[in-house]
């Protein structure tokens, strides 16, 4: 706490994080009362449920969050649109929030989330119930019995996630799929560097507009990990960068995001449902949609402690 804030102070004198990748050991150093707060994984929100005492102190709220695979056009494989179109279209993702995230998720096909100024109800919907097209898709694009790596980090609900890919894509699609699991720095290395043919990530909100979504895959944007490129695109985002009229901007942003979703510059998967445990002695603690990693963390300076043992 910085004692020298003009303003009212925040009622805690520290935080501390405890940096635990494995959900299920973050779950039982929560139990343990080693942890105040926790933010829970599908497969520990499933034992809360079952479990009364926990279901007093769980705290669930939607995200402006997107969960998406990303496959990257600089693979000979994957520089093909039509197989990026077939791996997006074979995957059930309503079966991906149901039986991964059991529940705590909505199927994903907008880039941008509900909520978000940019969102499209209908966008992406060629990708749902469409095995037969992008069966033939990968047979016109002579890429049938293909094999894939898929790069994960070693979290278990990345892991969870990444089987369920697996299956499906294997039992749909006919190809096979294999799974590069990685201890976090080393994933996080190989993702940043484009080193993967299709992993996993996502995109959370920092502000109320479309700039904060699309530019990150403009053909030089640093963020921009699964190397998507195109002229039209990168000229639409450009020139919704310079409007200043809000429904022209939202027009050109529209028009760039179709073109995203169309060729697969990415591929959502999922908007997640958040789900945080928190300790009856947590005082003032609000979750916000647009907060971080860490539940409660626009609001900290709200949180207070007592009658912690």
């Amino acid at each position: 706490r910085n004692e020298r804030w003009h303003r009212d102070l925040p009622q805690l004198d520290a935080i501390d994080f405890d940096l635990i990748d494995d959900a299920n050991l973050a779950f039982l150093a929560y139990q343990k009362d080693e942890l105040d707060v926790v933010l829970l994984g599908p497969a520990e929100l499933v034992q809360v449920r079952g479990n009364a005492d926990l279901r007093d102190q769980f705290v669930g709220y939607a995200q402006l969050r997107t969960s998406a695979v990303y496959m990257n056009a600089d693979d000979p494989l994957f520089a093909d649109e039509r197989v990026r179109q077939a791996f997006a279209g074979g995957v059930d993702r309503l079966e991906y929030a149901s039986a991964v995230l059991e529940g705590n998720g909505l199927p994903a096909y907008s880039w941008i989330p509900p909520g978000m100024p940019g969102y499209e109800e209908g966008l992406g919907r060629q990708y749902e119930d469409a095995l037969d097209a992008s069966r033939q898709l990968l047979a016109d694009a002579g890429a049938e019995g293909a094999e894939v790596t898929l790069l994960l980090p070693e979290a278990s609900s990345a892991v969870l996630t990444g089987q369920w890919l697996q299956s499906q894509w294997q039992d749909n699609l006919g190809v096979t799929v294999k799974l590069d699991i990685r201890e976090t720095a080393s994933f996080v290395t190989a993702f940043t560097a484009g080193e993967f043919q299709v992993s996993i990530g996502g995109w959370a909100a920092d502000y109320p507009d479309p700039q904060n979504w699309l530019p990150i895959f403009t053909s030089t944007a640093p963020l921009n990990f699964g190397h998507y490129s195109d002229d039209q695109y990168d000229d639409l985002i450009a020139e919704a960068g310079a409007e200043v009229d809000f429904d022209r901007r939202l027009e050109l942003y529209g028009q760039a995001q179709q073109l995203l979703i169309d060729e697969v510059g990415v591929m959502p998967l999922s908007y997640p449902l958040r789900g945080a445990l928190v300790k009856p002695w947590v005082q003032g603690f609000v979750p916000s949609p647009r907060e971080g990693t860490v539940p409660g963390d626009l609001y900290f300076d709200q949180i207070s402690i007592s009658g912690r043992p």
